[in-house]
């Protein structure tokens, strides 16, 4: 049993909540105070202990973030003033945001930090906008991360952070040695998870990313926040330290979560102990320096790790959703409007608008603060995200809608009795896709052909409008669109496009060519593969259910490992047929729970393996989440699932990123499916397994949420792998000007790597 304290949220308030006035105004060498020396270990001589000036600053947790401002300054001012008290204190601090704020609101203190960085007394680590959660954002806003706090410190202090820091987010996924590397950083600080929820080596040791990256690693013990005397602190580290590495050990002190910094008690108590023969060695220091003095020590032999190092908390992954599905439609919204607006930059013309960018790109960043993006703070802090990712996303689409506004007025769109769109694929592969976009064809009557650019007849369906005023009727086409290009669409007068095999739904099932498709009286479904003859559920079982389950814990979800408590399901469904063919057939479900309804919109499309659901919610119930449980019947399957620019194989509990693949060999044929979150972002698989038939998608888009607190979806979604992730359009029409089809498209933009089964 590990010795050492483990201090929990409710502790670091009732200890911190005075943090920064424990730091007295009255001058350091006039306190006085009468404390028993300790009785060191025998051996206590032998070790030396770095001490780490520090003030951990939450800029929102149990406070908004303008209180965090204010509370960034009060903890600079009392960090200077301790420094310029205490000969040789060295603080800590890390991210650009605070400095940021700094430079903006007192350029005089700012000056202040700068001359104290070229002593040696301030240490800059991090090199990140922030400390943020580090496993819910997607790859590119982690090298965001580094590129906007890397380049602010060099502007603004002169440096760059050689050490990332981030002690209190809750998880860290496995790739970010590599992004760590590549940011100019080559050691890493981390507390969370501490002993108890993560078994590793030791404190110190080589992390290595699955691409061979390592960074020096070291795990904070007890915690990174202390305002009273650092005695104790020393003797609990003392007490493990035979089975470290190195006899070297970093410990931390200072007021924190609402800052405060070193206090007064903090440096009497490390000038008492110095004076102790048999304490100790203790310096004051900065994290830089212990990562010197390891590197050069070459008797030290420390171990690697080649895992994530998982979880703290797994609560976070699914508290406020709203802010979950924020960060992610803002994160890819940004990516595609950059890729859109720098390529029309160079090939008709089009702004790049770098400054509302780099804005909007900060915002993004500063709400994946690890409190913030995990959903643990107040309920006014969440308000404040909306307008954050309100704010990107205005910026994003902005420069989006004007970028391809100027690329369809240089299309020509001739003929005065046609209507025409143009559908704009920004990936670096070609798409095939359902697009959809509301027409007012004034000639619904008649018989119309719908043509692309070339003049190849493409199939499509009326369905309803959004609106049903003005006559206006929604367009659904399938259409193949070229990498990083557009194709225009084009609707006259003649023969449709004729569909051999169509889609349809009659009374409480969907069929199409390859999957028919049955649905009870519970809501639930059954999928039965034409091509094999085989039920992808087990043994009669229903997809689709969902399930009911117990929560009662915090926003964290602290000693909680997994959410598997069912206590009841949504039931009592309506059927009801919305589309009927020739290419698209939908059948809406609606069931029912306590107070909350389930609305989901399933569709079939002719010739294609695609299965959709648009689901919306509106949730009710308190103490509670939300799964959807899908028991595919398979043995054995492997799978990729998505993460921070990487795709991993795991089949328990895990935070995704874009998409999940399964996948069961046999002979030389592959049969699997793809799970995959669309718009919603938290999703959550355990145990899953896969279907043996041949792959399919089961696509869930278009989430709509009044949810109460906190909820998980588990989504199992199939395709044909060469389609995975490849249902992004963006659609313009060109008479009525520009127009926005499927916002769903944004989630899909972000840049990562997928590898597939093979």
């Amino acid at each position: 049993m590990n010795s050492q304290r483990i201090i929990s949220r409710r502790d670091f308030l009732r200890n911190t909540a005075l943090g920064t006035a424990a730091v007295a105004l009255t001058p350091f060498n006039s306190v006085i105070a009468n404390v028993p020396q300790s009785s060191w270990p025998a051996d206590a001589s032998g070790y030396r202990f770095r001490m780490i000036g520090n003030g951990h600053i939450d800029p929102v947790w149990l406070w908004r973030w303008a209180e965090g401002v204010s509370v960034v300054h009060s903890t600079f001012r009392s960090a200077l003033d301790r420094i310029n008290e205490t000969p040789g204190m060295v603080f800590t601090c890390s991210s650009a945001q605070f400095y940021q704020w700094v430079a903006d609101n007192d350029p005089k203190m700012l000056e202040e930090v700068r001359k104290r960085i070229k002593e040696g007394r301030w240490n800059v680590v991090g090199g990140w906008w922030i400390e943020p959660d580090m496993n819910i954002p997607g790859g590119e806003a982690m090298v965001r991360q580094g590129l906007y706090g890397q380049l602010t410190m060099q502007r603004l202090l002169g440096v760059r952070a050689t050490v990332a820091f981030n002690p209190d987010s809750f998880g860290h996924t496995g790739t970010l040695p590599q992004i760590i590397r590549k940011q100019g950083m080559e050691n890493y600080v981390f507390m969370r998870p501490q002993p108890h929820e993560k078994t590793i080596p030791t404190d110190l040791f080589w992390w290595e990313g699955p691409d061979g990256s390592r960074v020096l690693t070291y795990r904070i013990q007890n915690s990174y926040t202390d305002n009273r005397s650092v005695r104790g602190r020393i003797e609990s580290i003392l007490k493990t330290a035979g089975k470290e590495p190195a006899k070297t050990f970093m410990a931390f002190y200072g007021a924190g979560d609402h800052g405060g910094g070193p206090t007064k008690e903090n440096l009497r108590s490390i000038e008492e102990i110095k004076k102790e023969e048999s304490a100790p060695a203790i310096t004051y220091s900065s994290v830089n320096a212990y990562f010197e003095e390891i590197r050069a020590d070459k008797s030290v032999t420390v171990p690697t790790v080649k895992d994530d190092l998982q979880h703290h908390a797994v609560g976070c992954y699914t508290s406020e959703c709203a802010i979950k599905k924020g960060n992610r439609t803002s994160e890819a919204a940004l990516v595609t409007a950059e890729k859109i607006t720098a390529l029309g930059s160079l090939h008709w013309n089009a702004v790049y608008p770098k400054a509302s960018f780099d804005a909007a790109w900060k915002k993004v960043l500063f709400l994946q603060f690890h409190d913030s993006l995990a959903g643990s703070s107040l309920v006014s802090h969440s308000k404040d995200a909306r307008e954050g990712y309100g704010y990107a996303l205005d910026m994003a689409h902005e420069a989006t809608w004007l970028a391809v506004q100027k690329l369809e007025w240089q299309i020509a769109s001739e003929d005065p009795n046609s209507d025409y769109m143009v559908v704009f694929n920004p990936h670096a592969w070609e798409v095939k896709a359902n697009v959809r976009y509301d027409f007012g064809w004034s000639s619904l009557s008649e018989s119309a052909i719908v043509v692309d650019g070339e003049g190849n007849s493409l199939p499509y369906q009326w369905v309803l409008g959004e609106s049903q005023a003005g006559g206006r009727k929604g367009l659904v086409v399938n259409i193949t669109l070229p990498a990083m290009g557009y194709r225009q669409v084009r609707i006259m007068k003649g023969a449709p496009y004729l569909i051999s095999k169509q889609a349809n739904a009659d009374g409480n099932t969907l069929e199409n060519e390859y999957y028919k498709i049955r649905f009870s009286s519970h809501g639930t479904l059954s999928i039965l593969d034409k091509e094999t003859g085989k039920e992808v559920f087990a043994n009669g079982a229903k997809g689709c259910r969902a399930v009911i389950i117990d929560d009662q814990s915090d926003a964290w979800g602290h000693d909680v490992k997994a959410y598997d408590k069912e206590i009841g399901s949504f039931g009592e469904a309506n059927i009801k047929v919305l589309d009927n063919g020739p290419l698209k057939a939908t059948i809406r479900a609606i069931s029912h729970y306590g107070h909350s309804k389930l609305t989901i919109d399933w569709s079939l499309y002719a010739g294609q393996r695609n299965i959709e659901a648009d689901v919306t919610l509106d949730w009710h119930e308190r103490q509670k989440m939300l799964k959807l449980s899908f028991p595919v019947d398979v043995q054995s399957p492997t799978g990729n699932l998505s993460g921070c620019f990487r795709s991993f194989c795991k089949f328990h509990q895990v935070c995704l990123d874009k998409f999940i693949y399964f996948s069961v060999h046999y002979s030389v044929h592959i049969r699997g499916l793809t799970v995959r979150p669309v718009v919603f972002y938290a999703a959550v698989v355990e145990d899953v397994a896969a279907y043996l038939g041949t792959p399919f998608d089961l696509q869930f888009s278009c989430f709509h949420f009044c949810l109460f607190r906190q909820t998980v979806l588990h989504f199992l979604v199939v395709e044909d792998r060469a389609q995975l992730a490849h249902r992004i359009v963006t659609v313009f029409r060109l008479v009525a000007g520009l127009r926005i089809l499927n916002e769903d498209f944004f989630l899909f933009a972000g840049i990562g790597i997928f590898v597939p089964v093979t």
